[in-house]
């Protein structure tokens, strides 16, 4: 899949490829969702996609199952995996690769893992602004409500297209201003003290074509913009 050697997984079958130098920001963030790995589900269900996104978690599976099924016997990257929620809605006949800054995130991602049964699956400790694959190593990449939380989500968007192959394809769930006031009264107040970026569909739309993707717009979810963007 890459030219790159892996080491083999730790006793938690996790593969260590994190980069020895990671920004203020990565380390707040690592530090972050360590603490918070063993409630992340229920709080995202129950707290962050009803009232911040203002989102319907239901509609949020139901959507990422319609763009996420269709794609079988995929080389399959998802970046910022954390726990692994978006391995419910692909195919099981997949080659998975979850990728996460967090060790206690990526734990409960290899359960998850585990469960699922994919045709093959890893899971690697490492940096989404630095993701170490090969150009082209994959069919897919995907990424669900994480880009607005990557530090450099601009490195983060030209990695994911380098790792892509040509025509592959890029799924991307993200809170973006401006297809919801609610959502956006809300966010704009939490940028001002989180660190979270507050992304248009402009930006997005010039930053995928930057890096030669073509966004197709999906959905809408509260605050929540879903696209498919290909690379040509």
């Amino acid at each position: 899949m890459e030219n790159i050697t892996l080491p083999a997984p730790d006793p938690n079958g996790i593969i260590p490829l994190s980069p020895g130098a990671l920004s203020a920001e990565n380390h707040g963030h690592k530090k972050s969702f360590g603490h918070f790995a063993l409630i992340y589900d229920l709080a995202q269900k129950y707290w962050v996609r009803p009232r911040i996104h203002k989102a319907d978690p239901r509609r949020h599976g139901e959507i990422l199952s319609n763009m996420l099924k269709p794609f079988q016997t995929c080389r399959v990257l998802d970046v910022a995996c954390g726990t692994g929620a978006a391995m419910a809605y692909l195919d099981k006949s997949n080659h998975y690769t979850g990728l996460d800054l967090s060790y206690p995130m990526l734990k409960r991602a290899v359960k998850k893992g585990r469960k699922k049964k994919f045709a093959a699956a890893r899971f690697i400790h490492g940096n989404a602004e630095e993701p170490l694959f090969a150009k082209g190593a994959f069919d897919l990449v995907v990424m669900d409500t994480a880009l607005h939380l990557i530090p450099d989500c601009a490195k983060a968007l030209a990695e994911t297209a380098r790792v892509l192959k040509h025509g592959g394809t890029f799924v991307c769930s993200v809170p973006t201003l401006g297809i919801d006031a609610r959502f956006d009264a809300r966010w704009k107040g939490i940028m001002a003290r989180s660190g979270v970026h507050g992304l248009t569909l402009e930006e997005l739309e010039r930053a995928c074509a930057d890096n030669h993707l073509s966004l197709s717009r999906h959905a809408n979810n509260g605050g929540i913009l879903y696209f498919l963007a290909r690379k040509g």
